[in-house]
């Protein structure tokens, strides 16, 4: 695993849900290629181009709105099913 992971093009709304997705509270969100270090994970947001600066070698993950949405999906099933368990009551 490369020693640090950078994010590029996320919005404010989807950086917890990436953070819990990867499961890496360290994962530094960047605006400029130049911010990223060459032994770094590079996180892009779906087609975003791979921004100017990123030194040769990086490697690269997309990631996409209905792959992260997949994530918060189970996320709420897991709160629904936990509520439903302690014996709570949902409002229909």
């Amino acid at each position: 695993m490369s020693a640090s992971w950078v994010a590029y093009g996320f919005s404010w709304r989807k950086r917890a849900l990436l953070r819990r997705f990867v499961q890496r509270a360290d994962i530094k969100f960047v605006r400029r290629g130049s911010q990223v270090p060459s032994d770094a994970t590079l996180l892009l947001w779906g087609a975003c181009e791979l921004p100017a600066g990123v030194p040769p070698g990086v490697k690269v993950v997309r990631l996409e709105d209905g792959f992260l949405m997949s994530v918060l999906t189970a996320i709420c099933s897991g709160l629904i099913a936990r509520h439903l368990r302690i014996g709570g009551a949902l409002p229909s």
